[in-house]
């Protein structure tokens, strides 16, 4: 899954960190779960490639339960 990660505020977002939340013991991760994007300056978007894999017996409705955490050094 490739995420887009851009920051929308006025000032500099220092050591933004998206981590993928997987929300089922059928989904697991393949590789690191947090990605670290570093700065992002305002307007400024970064990519962040995450890899997972569904196991056969999941047998979730709807969308699959997997959400991104994005966070920054200030806490916003």
């Amino acid at each position: 899954m490739t995420v887009t990660v851009r920051n929308a505020g006025s000032g500099t977002a220092a050591n933004v960190k998206a981590k993928l939340v997987l929300g089922s013991a059928d989904i697991f991760m393949s590789g690191e779960p947090v990605v670290d994007i570093g700065q992002l300056k305002p307007g400024e978007s970064r990519t962040a490639e995450f890899e997972f894999f569904v196991k056969k017996r999941y047998r979730g409705a709807g969308p699959l339960p997997v959400s991104l955490s994005v966070s920054e050094a200030r806490g916003r």
